[in-house]
């Protein structure tokens, strides 16, 4: 199952990556994951926890969700905090694993 994190300010580049990269790996696409408001940048703010509080209910599950294993898609990973706050948001929903995938990486931590 592949999942994509929704985006306010690019909401076509990872919908559009996301069900691509499933097809091509044979994987189902299931947009469930909804931005349910914008919030700043994750490179604009200055220590992880801004970075953590940023994105900390900024984002929901709607549908039921199946214990399968989930290849999780992003654009840009920042702090990474994005992918673990959603990750988590997933799992606690039922998924099952996660695995974070990015186009890019804004630092090499």
């Amino acid at each position: 199952m592949t999942r994509r994190i929704p985006s306010l300010r690019r909401p076509t580049l990872v919908a559009s990556f996301a069900a691509r990269l499933a097809a091509g790996l044979g994987l189902r696409y299931k947009p469930t994951l909804q931005h349910v408001k914008q919030h700043p940048e994750q490179a604009s703010l200055r220590n992880s926890f801004q970075q953590v509080i940023n994105v900390y209910n900024v984002f929901k599950v709607e549908g039921e969700l199946s214990s399968a294993p989930v290849l999780l898609v992003d654009d840009i990973a920042d702090s990474k905090w994005t992918l673990t706050v959603v990750g988590a948001l997933l799992r606690k929903n039922g998924s099952g694993l996660v695995y974070p995938y990015v186009l890019a990486t804004t630092n090499a931590d």
